[in-house]
C-alpha cells in the first residue's frame, strides 16, 4: 500500500470506502442534498461566489456531473467501492465531492471516528470558501 502521501484522489477515496463501506449510502445522500442546494440557490450562490478555486460556471458544471452520476450510476455509487471512487473523485469532480465531504463533517450524524478520518484523507480545509448559511 503507498503512504498516504503518495496518495492520490482517486487512490484515498478508494481507501476511505473500502474502510466505511456501511457510511457511503449516507455520504452519498448528503452530497445528493448538497447539489440539490446549490440548485434550488443558485442566483445567491452565483451573487456571492468569489471565483475561488475555480469560477461558477465550472462549479455548476462539478454539481451537473454527480447529479447525472448519482442518476446513472443509482445504487451502485455507495454499494461498490470502485464506483464511488471513480465517478466522484476523478479529476475536478473530487474538488466538489470533497468539498461536499467536509460539509458532511459538520452535521450531527457524522461520528467523531468518520469525521477524523475525512480529515485525515482529505483535509480540514474545504476548497470553496464561499460561506453558504444552507449547510
Amino acid at each position: 500500500m503507498k503512504a498516504l502521501t503518495e496518495m492520490d484522489n482517486i487512490d484515498r477515496a478508494y481507501l476511505f470506502a473500502k474502510l466505511f463501506p456501511d457510511q457511503l449510502q449516507d455520504i452519498t445522500e448528503f452530497i445528493k442534498t448538497v447539489t440539490d442546494e446549490y440548485t434550488k440557490n443558485e442566483d445567491f450562490v452565483r451573487s456571492v461566489w468569489t471565483g475561488d478555486p475555480v469560477d461558477i460556471d465550472t462549479w455548476y458544471g462539478l454539481v451537473a456531473n454527480f447529479r447525472y452520476r448519482y442518476t446513472a450510476n443509482g445504487t451502485r455509487l455507495y454499494k461498490n467501492c470502485r464506483v464511488f471512487r471513480d465517478q466522484l473523485f476523478d479529476g475536478l469532480d473530487a474538488l466538489f465531492t470533497i468539498d461536499a465531504l467536509l460539509k458532511y463533517t459538520t452535521q450531527a450524524r457524522c461520528d467523531d471516528e468518520l469525521r477524523q478520518a475525512i480529515h485525515l484523507f482529505f483535509g480540514e480545509h474545504k476548497p470553496v470558501l464561499v460561506n453558504l448559511k444552507f449547510f
